[in-house]
């Protein structure tokens, strides 16, 4: 009788001990585990420490706003190797997951304290994004423009949901879904174009097509000459035009036959 009473109070000291000092029955240590998986198959592990009594543990989910159900169910005792910390779960469906780590002392049995649930935390499954496009395919209009209008156009690319170009290798501008830019009144100058097909990422830029715009010039103000003349020897002038002029050319038609051309220089 005496022996069965010692045992009895070293085991209700024990539950005790257990029971009102925090620092036997607090555990420490956490879940971790990834925030987003697009695949459906990720890993929860946990770190549990606590003081090298024999404990016991449940890892818990709730999808969405349900309610909380185990999914995995373990204890630990330091006479034996401890168990995995870690659930691996694959072909999850889209949705956000939530998990838990339920937590208690088994020694003590009904005079244990309530169990220990550390912070949950969150993965959101999410579709798998789609592949980056390839690169289309550019051409232009022209390679010369007399007037500074043309186009440059693109062959469609699998998986993009809008278009970029670029000019003279400087910033990427929005083409939205086109597959066609028109330029209007382009100055002189050469040009050089891209394009890129996006989704979420960007293509690598496509080939490159290039223009020279050489606007025609205006016409000459005026010319002037005099009415007539007694010696052969006389001089001709005209008014500067606009945009940009390389070289001004004379023509010269005698008694209504055909014109001739008699000069051709940058004076005026």
């Amino acid at each position: 009788m005496g022996t069965f009473l010692l045992k009895f109070r070293v085991f209700a000291v024990l539950c005790l001990v257990l029971l009102f000092n925090p620092i036997l029955h607090a555990s420490t240590g956490g879940l971790t585990g990834p925030s987003s998986s697009n695949t459906g198959t990720y890993t929860i592990s946990w770190t549990v420490d606590v003081g090298g009594f024999l404990s016991g543990w449940s890892l818990q989910e709730r999808v969405g706003s349900g309610n909380w159900s185990t999914v995995s169910v373990s204890s630990e005792d330091p006479l034996f190797v401890p168990p995995p910390k870690f659930k691996t779960f694959t072909n999850k469906p889209i949705g956000t997951y939530q998990y838990r780590l339920k937590y208690r002392q088994i020694w003590c049995f009904e005079w244990c304290p309530p169990p220990y649930y550390y912070d949950p935390i969150t993965v959101s499954v999410v579709p798998a994004p789609p592949p980056t496009p390839v690169a289309p395919t550019l051409s232009i209009s022209s390679t010369t423009s007399a007037n500074g209008t043309y186009s440059i156009s693109w062959t469609a690319a699998t998986h993009a949901t809008h278009y970029q170009w670029r000019e003279n290798g400087g910033s990427w501008l929005s083409a939205s879904i086109l597959l066609t830019k028109f330029f209007v009144d382009k100055p002189d100058g050469n040009y050089s174009y891209q394009v890129r097909a996006c989704n979420a990422t960007c293509s690598a830029a496509s080939n490159t097509k290039s223009i020279t715009v050489a606007n025609a010039p205006g016409t000459p103000a005026s010319i002037a000459a005099p009415s007539t003349d007694n010696n052969g020897a006389f001089t001709i002038t005209w008014g500067a035009s606009s945009g940009t002029v390389d070289a001004y050319q004379l023509y010269q038609q005698k008694n209504g036959g055909s014109w001739t051309h008699i000069y051709s220089g940058t004076g005026t």
